[in-house]
């Protein structure tokens, strides 16, 4: 996997504090962590599925803030 641009870091970060149910936002930002395997969506059936993050994409997240 490359390194994560500032807007996937930032919307892996809102994803692991996101306290509000399933995260909706930034669909696009969330296809592409889901292609690298840091988010999985929770429905497929939607237009616009909630997306959670992977624990893969906490064990990313952790080594790129530190």
């Amino acid at each position: 996997m490359g390194k994560l641009t500032k807007q996937e870091l930032n919307v892996l970060r809102e994803m692991s504090t996101y306290s509000y149910g399933h995260y909706f936002f930034c669909q696009a930002t969330c296809k592409r962590l889901v292609e690298k395997g840091l988010a999985e969506p929770l429905r497929f059936s939607v237009k616009r599925p909630p997306h959670a993050i992977t624990d893969a994409g906490r064990a990313a997240l952790k080594e790129a803030v530190g």
